[in-house]
Parts: structure tokens; C-alpha cells; sequence
């Protein structure tokens, strides 16, 4: 694999300039903020509140490194690159295994929630998961197979389905806090120290897929300046609202002991704001686990094609077809281990 980005970038990638809004719209995509971030609830909302704001600096802090070396040494692969360049094959083949893993875990996760929340708001689905997984795959598939273009541009709307309804309902929450009621002593630390720690993965969803920005490198004629900047306005983005989310999820119903039993965060706000049912408050969720399961596919075929570009793996990994030159062998064998992660769920 090549230590840098290629300033030129990619012919695949002529069609479209990838810029700063970009990246700042892939975090907020990836991140969505809609997987399972309040089952830290349980350990009481001080403490969650706590390890939020620790697990956010450290995500601050990881992104503020991240953009300083990409604007020092480009490197595509994401960590794998950075790893390859500085530690060499070894430590650079381990980060790879385990991120690719990581991330075809994460796309796994998120098509499972979506399911979930889709049999919730039409309970007929139910039966029919696998042949859903199996048809969102191959639209994401066909999305990113298509070419640069389409999937930057899908982007953005994926962007707004998990940012709007997520201001709309802070914004539209604010009159029906009463913190007095909802935060009583004994739910603020809940378990002590040992409920404090179990928060910590918890928290880590409400900035989940942050690490995988840079991956977008070798896609950029300048990722110098626009890779570091759009990774700075995406965790800016996500640090405010995760941590508002929780403010404000404190001073809801049900109640800090109720909340890691709810399954979509946002019908508890949604049902006071339009005065509706929880079925119908949940529609706006339904597509924010769609929007990481997107991200994440982008995520997992970059650093297999790098990794076969590094004959680490099959160089197959690196073959890319069609007009656009999409890496199509590496988007669908991992697209494929997700659909089989899914199904030992479901079974």
C-alpha cells in the first residue's frame, strides 16, 4: 500500500469533489446517535452524564489527533494506514483485522435495529427480516457500486434524517422538562462505581463511526485541509448533541430507571410534541440505523481494498469494476459476513 494519498486521487472520483461539508456529513451519518446509547441510563444519570462527557474529550481528543496527522502524512486505509506507515506489516495487518471486523459488526448492529424498529411501527415485518437485510444490502450495495457521486450525495440526506429530528426534538422537548420530578436523589448514581464503568460502551454510541473519517483520504485531491476540518465540524456536531440528548432525555418520562427499556429514544419527546401515539413517534428512527449501516459499508470496503492493495489478503480485494471502479468484491464479501451476523441473531 502507498504510505500517502495520491494527490490526483482516484479516477473513480472525477465526477465529484469531495469538500469538508462532505465529512462533516458522513460523521453525522455514521454516528446517528440512534443505537443503544441509553442503556446507560442504568447507571444513573450522573454518572452516565459523567462518562459522556469523558468518552466525548476522548473522542475530541482522538479526532483532533487523527486530523493533525493526516494533515502531516495523508495515508489512506484509515488506521490501517497509519498503522502500516509507522509500525509496519504486522501491526498494520492486526489494526486492519480487527477494524474490519469492528466494522462489519457495526453494519450487522445497525441493520438489526433498523429491523427491530421497523417490526415495532409495523409488526408484520417481523417475519419477513432476512429477506429485508438481504434487500437493503443490495440497495446500499448497488449505491456504492454506482459510483462516488451517488453515494456523497445520499449522504446528505441520510445526514438530515438523523440531525433534524434530533434538533426538532430537542428544541421541541424543552417545555416538557420538569427535572424536579424526574431526577430524585437515587437515580442519579445508580450501582456506584461498578454501574459508572458498565456506562462506558454505552456512551461510546453516541460517537460511534468518528474513527472511520479518515478513511475517506484517498478519495481527496487536498485531504490535508479537508479531511482535518470535516472530521473538527463532525464531532463538534455530534459532542453537542449526544450530550444535550442526555440533558434532555433526564427530564423526560418514563424516568431514568425506565429509559434502558425504551427502544427508540426519541418517542418519548415525539409523543409530547405532536401528541401522538409511541408507534407513530417512532417513525423518525427508523432511518438513523440505515444511515451507520451506509457509513459503515464505506468504512469496511476501504480498508479491505487496502489491505489486498498491501497483498495482506487476496489482491482480489483490491479489483475494481464497472465504469465508476468500485471495489465490488470487497463491498460484498463483508456485506455477506454482516447478512450472516444478522442471521445468527435472528435464529
Amino acid at each position: 500500500m502507498s504510505t500517502g494519498v495520491d494527490v490526483g486521487a482516484s479516477r473513480a472520483h472525477e465526477n465529484y469533489r469531495i469538500r469538508s461539508a462532505d465529512i462533516w456529513a458522513f460523521g453525522v451519518t455514521i454516528s446517528a446517535q440512534s443505537l443503544s446509547w441509553n442503556n446507560g441510563f442504568t447507571a444513573g444519570f450522573g454518572s452516565f452524564l459523567i462518562v459522556a462527557l469523558l468518552v466525548g474529550a476522548a473522542y475530541v481528543s482522538l479526532i483532533l489527533c487523527l486530523g493533525e496527522i493526516m494533515s502531516a502524512l495523508p495515508f489512506a486505509g484509515g488506521a490501517y494506514g497509519l498503522a502500516r506507515c509507522t509500525l509496519g506489516f504486522t501491526a498494520g495487518f492486526l489494526v486492519a483485522a480487527f477494524e474490519i471486523v469492528e466494522y462489519i459488526a457495526y453494519t450487522a448492529t445497525a441493520m438489526t435495529s433498523f429491523t427491530h424498529t421497523l417490526a415495532y411501527v409495523a409488526p408484520a415485518t417481523n417475519l419477513y427480516q432476512p429477506i429485508i437485510w438481504f434487500l437493503v444490502y443490495i440497495i446500499c450495495l448497488s449505491i456504492h457500486i454506482y459510483g462516488a457521486a451517488a453515494f456523497w450525495r445520499l449522504n446528505y440526506f441520510f445526514a438530515a434524517a438523523s440531525l433534524l429530528p434530533t434538533i426538532t426534538w430537542i428544541v421541541g422537548s424543552i417545555p416538557y422538562l420538569d427535572y424536579k420530578k424526574q431526577l430524585q436523589l437515587d437515580v442519579m448514581f445508580i450501582d456506584g462505581f461498578s454501574g459508572f464503568m458498565r456506562a462506558f460502551p454505552c456512551a461510546t454510541w453516541l460517537f460511534v463511526g468518528l474513527e472511520a473519517l479518515n478513511t475517506v483520504g484517498d478519495e481527496i485531491k487536498d485531504p490535508r485541509i479537508i479531511v482535518p476540518k470535516g472530521q473538527r465540524f463532525a464531532i463538534a456536531t455530534v459532542f453537542c448533541t449526544g450530550i444535550t440528548l442526555i440533558i434532555i432525555s433526564g427530564g423526560l418520562p418514563p424516568g431514568i430507571r425506565a429509559w434502558p427499556d425504551v427502544m427508540n429514544t426519541w418517542t418519548s419527546g415525539f409523543s409530547l410534541i405532536f401528541q401522538t401515539t409511541d408507534v407513530y413517534s417512532t417513525y423518525p428512527s427508523v432511518l438513523g440505523p440505515i444511515g451507520t449501516l451506509y457509513g459503515f459499508i464505506f468504512a469496511y470496503s476501504k480498508l479491505l481494498t487496502s489491505v489486498g492493495s498491501s497483498n495482506l489478503v487476496s489482491k482480489h480485494f483490491q479489483t475494481r469494476f464497472f465504469k465508476n471502479e468500485t471495489p465490488a468484491i470487497s463491498l460484498v464479501m463483508g456485506a455477506v459476513v454482516a447478512y450472516f451476523l444478522c442471521s445468527m441473531v435472528y435464529i
